[in-house]
């Protein structure tokens, strides 16, 4: 494994086990982040994170997204070996995004 591989994947694990130690507040994060595309996306007249909803929204997101960090990383050093460490940070935040997106955007559905 690669040492980018190896931070990568700590760096996952540890918002994950600190994002539930601070009770979804990474997630809260990644959804206020995201809450203006999923509500014009969907068409709704309110955001979707509001009320009893933001709560399980966080710790799902909490759960779901930061497993994108390593595998973004795997990713791009198959494709693109030798891109610079901003731009892998770059393209990290992007896929952690647009992955938020996609999770409230599916789960929104059941709101």
């Amino acid at each position: 494994m690669s040492r980018a591989l190896i931070i990568a994947l700590v760096s996952a694990a540890v918002l994950m086990v600190g994002g539930i130690a601070l009770m979804g507040l990474p997630g809260a994060v990644y959804g206020t982040l995201a809450d203006p595309v999923v509500t014009a996306l969907r068409g709704l007249p309110e955001p979707v994170l509001t009320g009893d909803r933001a709560w399980p929204m966080a710790i799902l997101l909490t759960l779901a997204v930061p497993p994108v960090i390593p595998l973004t990383v795997f990713v791009q050093r198959r494709l693109r070996p030798g891109m610079a460490w901003w731009g892998v940070l770059l393209l990290i935040l992007a896929t952690m995004y647009l992955s938020t997106v996609a999770i409230m955007f599916a789960f929104s559905f059941g709101l």
